[in-house]
């Protein structure tokens, strides 16, 4: 069986871990942070939940949610109901899960940093932590901005959406997104299990990031209860000092 070397830890490289190692593969797993929280991610759709049940069927904290609030930029608002729920989990619960069946399944899950990659020798090479080790197969996992293989390219900045969320000490029922006027994005609430995940999305391009959390501040406390607005607003303040921006695809 082959020796398989995996960059990124994240639900993507976890699974991939968990599913190669089950095979019979010799597989590495390296990861600076493993699993870690993260305001958007680990929403699960019907269709995954089919293909791996085990994502709904676990006693790991979730949320069921089934309906979506759609708010348009005019304030008009429209609900869908879906017949199958979307499954939202904490984001560090999520990637926790996947990395504990990896583990299981016999993956060597090591917090290690890869800082290079050659891909021009007979087999790959990584170095971990400043020691060059190689496998037969190298799985490169660690999202689309790294710039580990030569061949590739990281994504720009104009190819991306930047993304910036907080988490609301409230819970709903159902999803929100609602669009703005001359926005090039949304904002977004998803309800987690004990609170909410509030943030926008917004083309890099177009919009400077802090005018962007100016403006999804003044529109969610303008659009939801006064309760939710208040301690969403105490959470913002909490939050804006040391809250750091990140451009994701």
């Amino acid at each position: 069986m082959a020796q398989i070397a995996i960059v990124g830890g994240g639900p993507s490289g976890a699974m991939c871990g968990e599913q190669l190692a089950r095979a019979g593969h010799k597989v590495n797993l390296f990861d600076e942070h493993l699993a870690w929280e993260k305001p958007c991610g680990g929403g699960l759709t019907h269709k995954a939940i089919q293909c791996f049940p085990f994502l709904l069927d676990n006693p790991y904290p979730k949320k069921l949610v089934n309906s979506v609030e759609l708010i348009s930029s005019e304030d008009h608002y429209a609900t869908l109901e879906m017949p199958h729920p979307i499954v939202i989990y904490s984001r560090t619960v999520l990637n926790g899960m996947l990395l504990d069946r990896a583990r299981e399944a016999g993956c060597n899950v090591q917090r290690s940093r890869v800082m290079s990659v050659d891909t021009t020798a007979r087999k790959p090479r990584y170095c971990v932590e400043g020691d060059w080790q190689e496998a037969d197969f190298l799985v490169l996992a660690a999202g689309a901005r790294n710039q580990l293989v030569p061949e590739s390219r990281a994504l720009q900045r104009d190819e991306l959406e930047m993304t910036q969320g907080y988490f609301v000490p409230q819970t709903r029922d159902s999803i929100t997104i609602k669009f703005l006027r001359n926005f090039e994005g949304y904002i977004w609430s998803f309800p987690r299990c004990d609170h909410l995940s509030v943030g926008f999305a917004a083309v890099c391009r177009r919009i400077r990031a802090r005018n962007c959390a100016g403006i999804c501040k003044r529109s969610w406390t303008s659009t939801a209860s006064r309760r939710r607005a208040q301690s969403f607003t105490a959470t913002y303040c909490r939050r804006r000092k040391s809250a750091r921006f990140r451009s994701e695809p």
